[in-house]
């Protein structure tokens, strides 16, 4: 969703990002940013945040949340506890098939499809029934302004997300796709979004979700089984994003 562009005109934002003065970093995604899981351990201290924050020398606030949805992604600056003056807001997009929803306790969540076999699975696996929900979230599946439910809504979340500079001027913000559903393709233009493209690190990549960079490589990967990046790949995204901030 986001248009292919040159590292000249991301260098010609140079002035707009002040990277001098960044005083650390706040890292939002799913599972993909969390951190390698191992069983039940989450090992945050090989997460790509953390091991870009080491290379930089910055303190790293990583509020990221497994199963997150791109809204919820958009959102998790606001739970972060740090204190940062200039920060580098960096957000890490996922699959678009997820949808937020608020639970009975009033805790913003997500879950994956709107399918009735979804909600169906996510009331057997948690405790704060969504099913009266399901009517008002289906609707997200229709179409407005010719795009799809899932486009718009992700579309919503790069905006929500930029518009982070406006609460804090000094802070940086930057995005793109880590995790997809079809990590070897290239995300397709969406032009509302051409102003906020200038800060897609993707086109690192040429566009492509920065999970195309382990995709081949199992070494990379948990498991066999498991796609998700362990140490190895976290350090490769984190490498990545890192060749993109040090255009600026």
């Amino acid at each position: 969703m986001s248009v292919l562009y040159t590292i000249d005109i991301a260098m010609s934002i140079n002035n707009c990002m002040n990277l001098e003065k960044i005083d650390g970093i706040i890292a939002c995604g799913d599972s993909y940013t969390l951190g390698p899981r191992y069983g039940d351990d989450i090992h945050h201290e090989d997460s790509w945040p953390s091991i870009l924050g080491k290379s930089l020398s910055m303190p790293v606030s990583n509020v990221s949340r497994g199963g997150a949805s791109n809204t919820e992604i958009s959102l998790q600056p606001l739970k972060t506890l740090s204190r940062f003056k200039s920060p580098l807001l960096i957000f890490g997009f996922t699959v678009d098939i997820r949808y937020p929803f608020f639970t009975r306790d009033g805790t913003l969540h997500s879950m994956n499809g709107l399918s009735d076999e979804d909600f169906e699975r996510e009331d057997n696996v948690r405790n704060n029934r969504v099913t009266l929900a399901k009517q008002f979230m289906q609707q997200f599946l229709l179409p407005v302004n010719n795009k799809t439910g899932m486009e718009n809504l992700f579309v919503q979340s790069v905006k929500t997300a930029m518009a982070y500079k406006k609460l804090n001027p000094n802070a940086v913000v930057i995005w793109g796709h880590i995790h997809s559903q079809a990590p070897t393709t290239q995300i397709k233009p969406n032009h509302d979004l051409v102003s906020e493209s200038m800060y897609c690190f993707n086109s690192i990549t040429n566009s492509k979700p920065l999970q195309s960079l382990i995709q081949d490589n199992t070494d990379a990967w948990i498991s066999q089984t498991d796609m998700h990046p362990n140490k190895l790949g976290c350090t490769v995204i984190a490498d990545s994003i890192q060749s993109y901030i040090q255009q600026f």
